[in-house]
């Protein structure tokens, strides 16, 4: 049995896919598949993806369906017990990640594990620009601002197929949307790991524009709406706070190694 299936969706990601898929490939834990899923990349990705010599990389290259489609068309794929998403321009803080992870999955009847990341610069990944300190959740979490940085959120099979899928129709916060119905609706256990997993490069698909944060917004507010879980006036305020919070985090706790 394949303990991680590791899912980075990709499109032209020549700059950064080479170091994303190496600090896979640098793990400890070698039980694992890496399923890359290309979404119809015309630069060098695809050629870079190919040139691995490694029998655990599972690829596949489809008409773009957007980052999230991508995303479920892996988990789809996925035979490991443990599923984490990892994206293309991301890369892990450490060599021992996935042995933490898949430590704290071995407490009983875990169904998720989540820890902390950093945001670094896009050309000098070794500079981190903020950082993103996760905490345990509770029953009132999600209604006070509170959620896990989706690039720490790790789920197993069994809980996607409670769950379900990213919903593709809500843009930017489909990862969020997810993580509401696994903790707030399905109120599936959880650990928290005080550990940094993954270094994000500035500039992704919810960090790049003032437009994705407002999208976000939106969504979110119809996350909570269909999923009937009700939010006090101020929730917007105590998320931003948070958000501005995460600027002056520990930055000590920061794994700097590259």
């Amino acid at each position: 049995m394949i303990n991680f299936s590791i899912v980075t969706a990709c499109l032209n990601s020549e700059d950064t896919i080479f170091h994303t898929i190496r600090s896979v490939q640098s793990q400890t834990m070698k039980n694992y598949e890496h399923i890359l899923i290309d979404g119809g990349s015309s630069d060098a990705t695809v050629s870079i993806i190919k040139n691995q010599n490694d029998n655990r990389i599972v690829f596949r290259s489809q008409v773009s369906k957007g980052i999230y489609g991508a995303m479920n068309e892996g988990i789809k794929l996925a035979t490991g017990e443990i599923i984490g998403i990892l994206n293309s321009d991301d890369f892990y803080a450490n060599n021992k990640v996935l042995q933490s992870i898949k430590n704290a999955f071995d407490n009983a009847n875990t169904y998720i594990v989540h820890g902390n990341i950093a945001f670094v610069n896009k050309n000098k990944p070794s500079k981190v620009v903020r950082f993103w300190q996760g905490s345990c959740y509770d029953n009132s979490s999600f209604k006070n601002g509170w959620h896990p940085p989706h690039p720490s959120f790790y789920m197993s099979k069994k809980g996607y197929l409670i769950v379900g899928y990213y919903r593709e129709d809500m843009a930017v916060s489909a990862d969020f949307d997810l993580m509401l119905r696994a903790f707030e609706i399905h109120k599936l256990k959880s650990v928290y790991i005080d550990e940094c997993f993954v270094k994000m490069r500035m500039g992704g698909e919810s960090t790049g524009s003032m437009v994705n944060i407002l999208k976000g917004n939106i969504n979110i507010a119809k996350s909570f709406r269909e999923n009937n879980v009700k939010i006090g006036r101020f929730y917007f305020v105590n998320r931003f706070a948070q958000k501005i919070l995460q600027y002056f985090g520990k930055f000590s706790k920061i794994n700097l190694k590259k």
